[in-house]
């Protein structure tokens, strides 16, 4: 459909209207835009694609949506290699050490309402939507921004249906607050990442390396030593070890897992390996350039890309890419700015990175074992792939970007 909003509504300074920011937990890009073709969300211009970070996972996507210091891990469990020791994921958790931008939203449903939302899920995401209401209705100016998790464990439970149902009560919200405030507020809504909407099953990483021979540990010796960080239901699983390569080789071996990812010194030069269990590239990084090595083999499917920017003059003669050219031509291929976002990964995301990354294909997930067998996982996220990683954002106060790097997104919040 076209363009077709309610034209009252507010845009000027935070003096005339409030502006409410309303970020959600685990909505992909897809299912927004058909509800909107479909007549939702008529408050809102079109929404734009926001492409996560990689991994595609809550912490590490607002925290750069807010430009916070990095968290420690991926997860709230983590190897810190400064100490050698492993972080005690729950209660890291618990404290939001791992999350630093949750101390900048005005609304953050208690923690310990979290393991609730995925027995209930309906329960949490009821509760947040009230108190949406409430903060809302308390602030009349300035910036008020609200998150809910609940819609993170609708989706795990429900999938589709669940979080179709959860769109169309906030846009109710929405439509209410603009009436009774007669179109004087300004209203941005954007989510973190996207969810695969697939039903999946538990792929036992651990069990795979035992089985190899390998020794799944909590401190790093020798050079078989691994520690399996098995925290959140995701389609992705970090290690830290001291033989990324070997232990990538066996777990590439087993069908659910699609890539390892894993840094390596070659030519001098940092570089991150992309490895299927076909074979593999390299990518590398100069200044604000990145080079992808696929000569021999090309696991993400870029080359044709790559070579189009080549001709249109964006690759010099040593292979390097313009970054901003790469992202806008491949905003809708199957592993959107696949370069900046792996390489990140590795360097900056988080402050202790593990050495080697997994990702696992929709349909299975990784995660910690008691919790991972008790839950039915409906749809999940985490890996490269558009429907784990691209969301959306939109706004009543103007037009965005076609797509947008969720760490560029922090001036739409303001």
């Amino acid at each position: 459909g076209g363009e077709v909003r309610v034209d009252f509504l507010a845009t000027g300074s935070s003096e005339e209207s409030p502006h409410y920011v309303i970020l959600l937990d685990g909505i992909p890009y897809k299912m927004v835009k058909k509800l909107y073709d479909e007549g939702l969300f008529r408050l809102f211009y079109r929404p734009s694609k926001l492409i996560s970070t990689f991994p595609s996972m809550t912490d590490l996507a607002f925290s750069s949506l807010f430009a916070t210091k990095s968290p420690a891990g991926f997860e709230a469990l983590y190897y810190n290699r400064d100490t050698k020791k492993l972080s005690n994921g729950d209660a890291v958790y618990l404290s939001q050490k791992n999350a630093p931008w949750q101390k900048l939203v005005d609304y953050r449903a208690s923690m310990l309402l979290d393991p609730i939302g995925y027995v209930d899920p309906g329960f949490l995401f009821n509760h947040d939507l009230s108190a949406f209401e409430d903060h809302i209705n308390r602030k009349r100016s300035g910036t008020v921004i609200v998150y809910s998790v609940g819609t993170a464990a609708v989706g795990t439970r429900e999938g589709a249906s669940g979080l179709t149902d959860c769109l169309k009560r906030v846009n109710q919200l929405c439509e209410k607050i603009v009436y009774q405030r007669r179109g004087k507020v300004r209203i941005t809504m954007l989510a973190d990442h996207g969810h695969n909407l697939t039903a999946s099953k538990f792929f036992d990483t651990v069990k795979v390396l035992k089985q190899a021979g390998l020794h799944v540990t909590t401190k790093l010796k020798k050079p078989d030593d691994v520690i399996c960080i098995e925290f959140g239901l995701v389609t992705c699983c970090g290690m830290y070890t001291n033989s990324p390569a070997k232990v990538a080789g066996i777990l590439l071996k087993n069908k659910p897992v699609r890539f390892a990812f894993y840094p390596v010194k070659r030519n001098g030069r940092k570089e991150i390996v992309v490895r299927d269990k076909l074979g593999e590239a390299y990518i590398g990084r100069k200044g604000d350039r990145y080079r992808y090595d696929a000569e021999e083999y090309d696991p993400l499917k870029l080359k044709d890309i790559i070579e189009k920017l080549r001709k249109s003059g964006k690759v010099d003669k040593g292979g390097w890419i313009e970054d901003r050219a790469f992202f806008n031509a491949t905003v809708d291929h199957e592993y959107p700015d696949a370069l900046s976002r792996i390489w990140r990964a590795f360097n900056g995301l988080v402050r202790y990175p593990p050495d080697l990354l997994i990702t696992v294909r929709d349909g299975w997930f990784c995660g910690k074992p008691g919790f991972a067998r008790s839950i039915n996982v409906a749809s999940t996220h985490g890996s490269l792939n558009q429907a784990n990683s691209v969301t959306f954002i939109m706004s009543t106060i103007k037009p965005l970007p076609r797509a947008i790097r969720i760490r560029e997104a922090g001036k739409y919040i303001k």
